[in-house]
């Protein structure tokens, strides 16, 4: 299971990277408030799966809203894929709060595999691969 969560983390990281365009990135005005409005109570949700997705989709479209919501999901959420997938979209973000806590979580979380992950996506952020 966790080399399944890896590999996904791995394939969003790759697809995002070489992905020309990304339409939820260039929505604009009242459509993109509606979408991060409705993004960000899918954070909120007990289904792991819409979490982790709304939760990608917000570090793409690069939204400083979800900064907070992100990190207490890296905090406080028992599921590490989930945890990951708010690691990475907080270094997406590059808000200085979700940075700083995503170098915390690479070095102390109790977790090896978020800790890897978050070693991994600080590492990439640094040499500017996002």
């Amino acid at each position: 299971m966790k080399k399944l969560v890896i590999l996904f983390a791995i394939a969003l990281m790759t697809i995002s990277t070489y992905a020309e365009k990304n339409p939820v990135a260039s929505l604009e005005g009242a459509k993109k408030e509606k979408t991060v409005k409705n993004l960000l109570l899918a954070l909120k949700s007990d289904n792991t799966g819409l979490q982790s997705s709304a939760a990608y989709y917000l570090g793409e479209m690069e939204s400083t809203e979800a900064v907070l919501p992100l990190m207490t999901i890296l905090n406080s959420n028992n599921n590490e894929g989930s945890r990951v997938m708010a690691a990475l979209s907080l270094v997406k973000i590059g808000d200085e709060r979700g940075i700083q806590l995503v170098r915390y979580y690479s070095n102390n979380d109790s977790s090896s595999y978020v800790k890897r992950m978050c070693t991994i996506f600080i590492e990439n952020f640094e040499n500017n691969k996002f």
